[in-house]
This record gives structure tokens, C-alpha cells and sequence, in this order.
């Protein structure tokens, strides 16, 4: 088995979890009781961590400022065993996301992405020994790093490496571009890994099987994760829909649940070639990051 490079971002999450359900108990203008916690975060820094957990190699692309928070953060990653390709970018500081997490888990993020922005193809570590990449939308839709990423895709493809990419965001997307422009600006991968929310954002449809036949044109394959009711797929290879429920877990954070799905995903599929076991084998991964504070796993193995 191959290395899984993971492109995308890694930063420093400031977790904020609030008493109540829902943003309407912040006291605007006063204060609001809170519970309040840093954990490493970031798309590709938590799916390399995730890969890491069920034992699959990662290597992850790291963007970060010379700053303590940049040095910290690859320094937890060196500890947990993963292998990194550490960027750092003078005069910048290291991304930084304030996560508010309600009573039902449910969470709200306020994203600085700092020197993950201006990602570009001169960042990528050599590609031996790397059998796929995931890449998050979050670098593709920054308007620094758009570009960078689609040359990034051109030498994945060039060596025949598989890419799995995840938008990232309906809210990061809007803000690079209106609809119609965010279609035409999205890469040709292997697999499309995004929410539900996201899947009907981009394709303008609710019902599955008009979305997923939408989405196909932009990846041999599908996966829309659709939170506690699991997750659905479909291959250009085939008609059939497949899905797979996510089993019922007690969600404390739901902070970087996309990304453990997407690591339990992806070490599935490269391994078996199953696109059921593969939705069930990132549903299960999902279902324990949810019970979690943070986006990454508590005792990570070495």
C-alpha cells in the first residue's frame, strides 16, 4: 500500500462550546459562558490523522507561519508517527479556526486559513511512494491557491496517482464564486467526497439519484455524506445507488466529522475496492470522531 498525501490545510481550532442549542444564546455585545479549547485541526491535518488511526500511511502537506502555533502543530503530528512535508511561509501567521459547538454537537466555524493560503504546485513533496491524494476545497476555492491546486491535479493525473477531493464548504464556495462559476472551476477526480448540503448547492437538485447523476460528470465517483443518516454513492459504472446508515452514536462535536469519514473512506476503497464497505468503514470512523471534542482522534497510535 501506497502513501495517501493529504492537501489541504492544517491550523490551530479554538473550540468554543456552548450551553444551549443554536448561535441565538451568544450575548451579542456582553459575554456568553462557555467551555473553551485548542485541539490541532484542519482538513488534511485531520485526515492524515484519521488515515494514521485505522493504519494506513499518510503524508501530509503542510502550510504553516513561522510562528509557535505552526511549530506546535507539525510538532503533534511528528509525535503521533505521520510523516509531513512541512512548508512555512515567512511573515505569515498559521491558520487559525474558531469552532462554536452547541448543545446537539451541531457546529458553526469562523476560518483564517493564514498560510494555507497561496498553496501551489512548488509545495508538493516528491510523489514516490504515493498511491493517492485527497485534497480539500478549502485550498481549491482560496482564491490564492486555486490555481495552484488545479496544477497540483495536473501532475497527480500525470503520474497516475488517485485523487479524492472534498469541496470543503457551501460558505467557502460562495464566497469564491457564484454557482455557475464554482462548476466550472472544479477538477476532474477520481472520487467526490462532500455533504449533503454541499451535493444539492452544487448540482441544484434535492432528490439523490438526479443529484448523484449531476455530480458524475466531475468524478468517476460519488459519496454524499448525509450526517446521521449515513451516507450514499454511485459509480459511473453502474446505475445502482449504494448507501450505507450511519449507526446511531451520541454526538458531542461534530467538529471534523467529514474529514474522519473521508480517511475512513478512503482507507477502505484503496484497500478493497468495496464501494458499500467503503461507506460503512467511513461511517463507523465518523460515528467515533463525533463523540469527540475536536476533529482529531484522543489516543492516536504511534
Amino acid at each position: 500500500m501506497g502513501r495517501v498525501l493529504c492537501i489541504g490545510d492544517i491550523a490551530l481550532d479554538v473550540i468554543v462550546r456552548l450551553e444551549g442549542e443554536g448561535l441565538s444564546q451568544v450575548r451579542y455585545g456582553s459575554d456568553t459562558p462557555s467551555k473553551v479549547s485548542t485541539h490541532g485541526g484542519g482538513t488534511a491535518a485531520n485526515v492524515a490523522s484519521w488515515l494514521h488511526e485505522v493504519g494506513t500511511p499518510a503524508l501530509l502537506l503542510a502550510r504553516i507561519g513561522d510562528d509557535s502555533v505552526g511549530e506546535a502543530l507539525i510538532s503533534q503530528i511528528h509525535d503521533l508517527g505521520i510523516a509531513t512535508h512541512p512548508v512555512t511561509v515567512a511573515g505569515t501567521a498559521t491558520g487559525t479556526v474558531v469552532v462554536l459547538v452547541d448543545r446537539s454537537g451541531e457546529r458553526t466555524m469562523l476560518p483564517d486559513s493564514g498560510a494555507n493560503a497561496g498553496l501551489s504546485e512548488s509545495d508538493l513533496p516528491t510523489l514516490d511512494g504515493v498511491s493517492a491524494c485527497y485534497i480539500s476545497g478549502y485550498s481549491l476555492f482560496n482564491p490564492l491557491s486555486h490555481q495552484g491546486v488545479h496544477r497540483i491535479f495536473q501532475r497527480l493525473r500525470a503520474q497516475g496517482i488517485e485523487t479524492f477531493l472534498d469541496p470543503a464548504s457551501v460558505g467557502t464556495m460562495l464566497k469564491f464564486a457564484e454557482r455557475e462559476r464554482v462548476l466550472q472551476s472544479i477538477p476532474e477526480s477520481d472520487v467526490l467526497l462532500l455533504n449533503e448540503s454541499e451535493a444539492e448547492f452544487l448540482s441544484g437538485v434535492s432528490t439523490h439519484q438526479a443529484m448523484l447523476e449531476f455530480l458524475l460528470r466531475f468524478a468517476r465517483i460519488v459519496v454524499v455524506k448525509r450526517g446521521e443518516m449515513g451516507a450514499i454513492a454511485r459509480s459511473r459504472d453502474s446505475a445502482d445507488l449504494v448507501s450505507d446508515i450511519l449507526p446511531p452514536r451520541p454526538a458531542i462535536d461534530t467538529t471534523g466529522a467529514g474529514d474522519s469519514f473521508a480517511a475512513g473512506f478512503i482507507s477502505s476503497w484503496i484497500t478493497n475496492r468495496d464501494l458499500k464497505e467503503s461507506l460503512r468503514h467511513g461511517n463507523l470512523i465518523a460515528g467515533r470522531c463525533v463523540e469527540l471534542v475536536g476533529a482529531r482522534p484522543s489516543n492516536p497510535k504511534k
